[in-house]
């Protein structure tokens, strides 16, 4: 080899180092821009998250004042805590979406066995 193979060789490693070290660069600012993102999305769930907590304590407060006021009206009644009342509401709801499953499955199977009948024609 002789000094001006050895020049180029030297100016191809250097342009490659030079790129390497760009690239390098530009991943370490992508990582620290993604990881500035994704700190500030835990920031907003944290937020978020105290917020609904706030939001179903004064839900149940609400509900318990509202029993206070009705029970205070109503000596003979037992007061129902707002747990009570919210699991009432869970178990009316999953009634009613499991009678809309039962329905939705007995509209699909009289739509089947309709068809059947027509093919059979």
């Amino acid at each position: 080899m002789d000094t001006s193979e050895i020049l180029r060789t030297f100016t191809r490693l250097d342009a490659r180092a030079l790129r390497a070290e760009r690239a390098h660069a530009k991943t370490e600012q992508d990582h620290r821009s993604t990881q500035a993102a994704l700190k500030q999305v835990h920031e907003e769930l944290d937020q978020v998250s105290r917020l609904a907590e706030i939001f179903y304590d004064l839900s149940l407060r609400l509900v318990d004042h509202m029993l206070g006021e009705r029970g205070s009206k109503e000596d003979g009644q037992d007061q129902k805590s707002a747990s009570t009342i919210l699991d009432m509401v869970l178990k009316q709801v999953e009634q009613q979406e499991s009678e809309t499953e039962v329905g939705t499955t007995r509209e699909s199977s009289v739509t089947t066995d309709a068809r059947a009948a027509e093919t059979n024609s």
